[in-house]
């Protein structure tokens, strides 16, 4: 405390040079300062506090440089007695006096005071503001080393290090910490040999002699020096802190790197119960001691603590403890163990040989619910194809491959076998067409492909199949829209040897036959469609129908009237399904035979039959035309009107209208011929109806010699009535369409934009913006195209609306706006024309109803869907499956069992993957265990390459006998699943986990039966991929 009395001295010495003669009141200041001095020397901070406190009330506006003084004695006592305030304090002295001669002490303060509060961040600020050259020589080590450890505590070692070597005090104050902090560097950093010379030091320096040890028995253990380890570390295991229990852990891995597998459990045990999280490490060491030990019992319990991870600990576990089990005599248990350990990576020979323990278990114990030994050799061929075991893994398969239904991975298998017979040769040609079309049946027709080429490639060997994957080949191409590509895979198929017999062979030559409709090759198309009709045995009338029909448009595109009458008659006679066109085309056809009578009657028996048929305007129309012919003017006008009343959305209401004022021009009615063409003028703009309109508008005019009133109209018209107007409107869009025809999207529609700038009323708007939505379309701009296509949807009809309308509704359900998507395809409904956009427009619907959540409504839309002709057999799946869920979910299961039964047949696909188990579901809700059982037992025959509903169907299984109160076959069901049922991505292992829980009680008190045995009672849970 000298230092402090020397400054006050020195401090008033120089106030008395400054000030010379002293007044009795500094002689009273200066006395007061002192006593508050020897107060602070004596370590009487609290009274000193309080005395430099007063002095600075007292003098403050008198003693300058006193006051300052006190001011920081004051902040200094409060920091030794650690007050709150003693930072403010410090802080406030350090602002108001920079250049006061205690200015750096008091930022050292302040970081010391937060040290001593272990903020060794905020004090490592504080001693960074500090300049130590400018502290008193006394504390300017303690400055200084203390940087150094706040450096070292916030990890910057290197900064703590430097700092630490500018004291340069090798035996002074600071030297074992310094020498402590450095060694700890080292051993962080893996300088061991370093470390330890340093540990060895402090270990006779008084300060670490307590720590030392810790570290030497670490040291110890890393550099592999066991007994050294062990005989430092076992005398500080005593106590519960966590360095005792770091030596207890020394203790026990060294013992076990000594081989010394007894004393090792002692302490491991002994580690394991003082230790809140437990290291996996841990339990591994010790079933590896049991298992050293030959106390194998002990070992699996342990080690079955140890598989939880992915890692190179787990395999090593699952591996001990599979050969623990297999020495227990538990073959199954050690089958799962040798399984989970062959599965990782680390360790290859561990792999390699838990790989082949595994599958020579699974042999021996016939045990393959999932199918899992082909895939297990194949694995194991794939990745060990050196190993001696190949021609023996080979010869195993060949025996397995003939009973499954797991196409794919059998065909994997079977190509790798090196010396392949007839037989295989043969399997693998059937595997592959099986395999192409289960794929076919899940709409994966790219994929289907290649397994029908692979196929295909094996062709010789069965004729039949050969033929079958020409025909199922060329219906992906036809799908896909590979018209010529499918059309040759036809031809290959009825030219095929054997073809004839198969039932692929009738509706080839349908196949065939549009391939060449659909091209406008009808002369072949027509000998295709006769040779199906002429076919014998036709399983589906509105096949046949259809067939008809499509030699009736044959004949009457050839412009061969009767006979194509002929042929639309049989299509009538054969099914009502298509009867409503074939009504249309034979009423159109005996109209161009000019037996108008016979048309108008058959036209309008087509109405009567179907009113709610989507050709009943073209009746109406194709009427109005009769009457035209036979000049009954007045009945021609009543059809025409009915068009345009009934059928307002129609693409032929606006030919109707012009049609119509047509025939009042024709009469000389000419008010009326006006105001129609007016309608059409005013309802339909910018269509070539309207154009047309104009053109007899004029003519009226000029009848009546108003001329004047034609131009005083057409004035209110704007550009469009103008000709020369006209005239660049038309040349301007045609230009940007020959674009689009030929295929430049990009161009055209920067053309069709420039059009709609120079033209934003043109004739051609609608077009225009139909075309400009088709480009955007393909240049996957969907938001634009959405936009383009609701434009054209929201004009006039036009040629275009029935597109717009389906593009529209097509990409608001791809962007989940379902309800708005629904009115899209509601109107497209109400409007089409052409069949196939109608039946888009109900199936959409359907798809948005279910989104919906409209169920009675999907229900009914799903069965206009199956009502119509010409549904592939994907739609009419779909179909089948949203009416059967959505009527289970209106609980109205019965209703759905039909359609259910119906898609189950099938169990490949998706659809009937699902409802083969909701069949089983729904007998075990209703109490009929036996026939869900059976259900179950079925679907297990019949395989599905679906597995998680198969997987749900042995859950269901497990509840049916649960209910009947046979809880160990419930329980070994679930226990079979949980091992053998691979997938992660779903709710199985959930519902086996819920299940145990639930049943806990049952099944914990459930027991073997006295004659079991384990081997002869194995769970079939086979699931075929």
């Amino acid at each position: 405390m000298k230092r402090s009395s020397f400054i006050v001295i020195c401090s008033a010495l120089a106030c008395q040079s400054i000030m010379g003669q002293k007044s009795l009141s500094h002689e009273s200041a200066v006395t007061s300062y002192n006593n508050a001095i020897q107060l602070f020397d004596a370590e009487m901070y609290g009274a000193a506090r309080t005395a430099f406190a007063d002095f600075v009330k007292e003098w403050s506006d008198k003693e300058e440089v006193l006051v300052a003084d006190s001011k920081f004695f004051e902040a200094v006592s409060a920091k030794k007695l650690m007050n709150s305030d003693a930072p403010s304090l410090l802080r406030s002295f350090a602002l108001s006096c920079p250049q006061n001669i205690h200015h750096h002490e008091a930022l050292y303060h302040l970081g010391d005071y937060y040290l001593i509060k272990g903020d060794e961040g905020k004090a490592l600020d504080w001693f960074l503001k500090a300049d130590d050259k400018k502290v008193p020589k006394s504390i300017r080590p303690e400055l200084v080393f203390k940087t150094g450890y706040c450096y070292f505590m916030d990890g910057k070692h290197a900064r703590a290090l430097a700092y630490f070597d500018r004291l340069n005090d090798n035996q002074g104050r600071y030297a074992g910490a310094m020498k402590y902090y450095r060694a700890h560097v080292d051993y962080e950093k893996g300088n061991l040999n370093e470390a330890q010379k340093a540990f060895f030091e402090l270990e006779k320096d008084a300060g670490f002699s307590s720590v030392a040890p810790y570290y030497i028995a670490h040291i110890c253990y890393l550099q592999g020096y066991y007994s050294e380890a062990v005989r430092y570390a076992e005398p500080l295991t005593k106590g519960d802190s966590r360095k005792s229990i770091d030596m207890v852990r020394i203790m026990a891995d060294g013992h076990f790197m000594l081989a010394e597998y007894g004393k090792a459990i002692t302490w491991y045990e002994k580690l394991i119960s003082a230790t809140r999280t437990i290291n996996r490490a841990d339990y591994y060491h010790l079933g590896m001691c049991y298992y050293y030990e030959e106390k194998y019992v002990e070992a699996s319990q342990n080690l079955s603590k140890v598989t939880g991870e992915r890692d190179e600990l787990s395999q090593n576990a699952y591996y001990h403890l599979a050969d623990s089990y297999l020495r227990l005599g538990n073959k199954n248990k050690a089958r799962v163990a040798f399984d989970a350990a062959s599965k990782a990576n680390f360790d290859k020979a561990i792999k390699e040989d838990a790989h082949f323990n595994k599958l020579k278990l699974a042999y021996e114990l016939n045990f393959a619910p999932f199918n899992e030994i082909i895939t297990q050799f194949v694995e194991f061929i794939d990745i060990y194809p050196n190993s001696d075991k190949i021609d023996e893994a080979y010869d195993f398969m060949g025996k397995a491959f003939v009973t499954t239904k797991n196409y794919r991975q059998a065909l994997a298998t079977m190509e790798k076998i090196k010396h392949k017979n007839l037989r295989i040769y043969t399997a693998m040609q059937r595997l592959a067409f099986y395999r192409g079309l289960e794929l076919y049946e899940n709409t994966k027709f790219d994929e289907a492909v290649e397994f029908f080429d692979y196929s295909l490639k094996y062709g010789d060997y069965d004729a039949a199949l050969k033929a079958r994957a020409y025909y199922w080949k060329g219906e992906c191409m036809y799908r896909t829209g590979k018209i010529d590509e499918a059309n040759e895979l036809y031809y290959m198929f009825i030219n095929a040897y054997g073809a004839a017999e198969l039932d692929e062979f009738n509706l080839c030559h349908y196949n065939l036959g549009y391939t060449r409709f659909n091209v406008k090759d009808y002369d072949k198309a027509y000998g295709w469609f006769l040779k199906f009709t002429s076919l014998a045995n036709h399983k589906d009338k509105k096949i046949l129908a259809d067939a008809y029909n499509r030699l009736g448009d044959c004949l009457y595109v050839d412009r061969n009237f009767k006979p194509a009458i002929e042929a639309y008659d049989k299509a009538i006679a054969t099914s009502k399904s298509v009867g409503d066109y074939s009504m249309l085309q034979k009423g159109i056809s005996l109209g161009l035979t000019k037996d108008n009578n016979a048309k108008i009657q058959q036209l309008q028996q087509l109405i009567t039959d179907y009113p709610k048929s989507i050709y009943c305007a073209n009746a109406y129309y194709e009427i109005a035309r009769a009457y035209v012919g036979m000049e009954q003017i007045k009945e021609a006008i009543y059809n025409y009107k009915v068009v345009k009343e009934r059928y307002p959305k129609s693409n032929l209401a606006s030919k109707a209208m012009l049609q119509l004022g047509l025939l009042y021009y024709n009469n000389g009615e000419y008010d009326n011929s006006m105001a129609v063409y007016k309608r059409v003028i005013n309802e339909y703009p910018a269509t070539p109806e309207s154009m047309d309109a104009l053109a007899g508008l004029r003519n009226v005019y000029m009848e009546r010699g108003d001329f004047d009133g034609y131009m005083a109209y057409t004035a209110t018209l704007g550009s469009f009535a103008r000709v020369e107007m006209n005239e660049r409107d038309s040349l301007m869009f045609v230009s940007a369409q020959r674009l689009y025809l030929r295929g430049e999207k990009g161009q055209a529609k920067e053309s069709f934009a420039k059009y709609l700038t120079a033209f934003p009323d043109g004739r051609f708007v609608t077009g225009a913006n139909y075309y400009i939505g088709d480009c955007q379309y393909v240049e996957q701009d969907y938001e634009g195209a959405l936009t383009s296509y609701m434009y054209v949807a929201q004009q006039p009809r036009s040629m275009y609306t029935e597109d717009a309308l389906l593009r529209s509704g097509e990409l608001l359900y791809k962007s989940g706006k379902y309800a708005e998507s629904c009115t899209m395809f509601q109107r497209l409904e109400e409007e089409a024309e052409v069949v196939a956009n109608k039946t888009e427009a109900i199936i959409g619907q359907m798809r948005c109803q279910q989104h919906l959540g409209d169920l009675d409504k999907c229900v009914d839309g799903a069965g206009k869907v199956i009502d119509m002709v010409g549904a592939t057999p994907e739609i009419l799946r779909e179909a089948k499956y949203l009416r059967a869920t959505s009527l289970i979910k209106l609980s109205r299961e019965s209703e759905a069992m039909d359609d259910l039964k119906e898609l189950s047949y099938n169990t490949k696909s998706e659809e009937g993957a699902e409802a083969k188990y909701r069949i089983a579901q729904i007998y075990f809700d209703n109490k009929e265990y036996a026939a869900a059982e059976k259900e179950v037992f079925d679907y297990v025959e019949n395989g599905t390459p679906h597995q998680y509903w198969l997987a749900r169907s042995f859950v269901l299984l497990a509840d049916i006998y649960h209910v009947q109160g046979d809880d160990f076959q419930a329980r070994q069901y679930l226990e079979s699943l949980r091992e053998n049922y691979k997938s992660e991505d779903d709710d199985i292992a959930e519902m086996i986990d819920t299940r145990f829980s639930e049943w806990q009680a049952d099944l914990g008190s459930s027991s073997l039966p006295d004659d079991y045995d384990a081997e002869e009672q194995q769970v079939d849970t086979t699931i075929t991929e």
